[in-house]
């Protein structure tokens, strides 16, 4: 990685688990600025031109409202290449989706919900 990672925004419709990410944040990386969006469409904002664009998207693919796929659609039209990274952090651990998020091309990475501290040093 060649810059280090200052920002993440968390995409994600569960509120526990968002906490959940923001408590393991807070306790073990405290110097990341964390922001939060519950579903795709909020999560589009922080792309607009008046806003930062975060070091890093951790999104979750199953959400009500715009869904993950919704947020990926929309980055991939806006830009020919995600101006950030994005890794999606799911509970489908379906071949199906995996392969539907690597069609995208601007993914990074693929886990599995529950994230642990090891995941995300892999990824800051």
């Amino acid at each position: 990685m060649d810059k280090k990672v200052e920002t993440v925004l968390i995409v994600e419709d569960d509120t526990s688990y968002q906490f959940f990410m923001k408590a393991l944040f807070n306790k073990n990386f405290p110097e990341i600025k964390l922001s939060q969006a519950y579903d795709g469409q909020e999560a589009l904002t922080f792309f607009e031109d008046e806003s930062p664009i975060p070091d890093l998207v951790l999104l979750d693919l199953n959400m009500a409202g715009a869904n993950g796929f919704d947020f990926l659609d929309a980055v991939k039209s806006k830009y020919d290449k995600a101006p950030t990274r994005i890794v999606v952090v799911t509970s489908s651990d379906s071949d199906f989706d995996k392969q539907r998020v690597e069609s995208y091309g601007i993914v990074e990475d693929f886990y599995t919900k529950v994230m642990t501290k090891e995941d995300i040093e892999e990824l800051v």
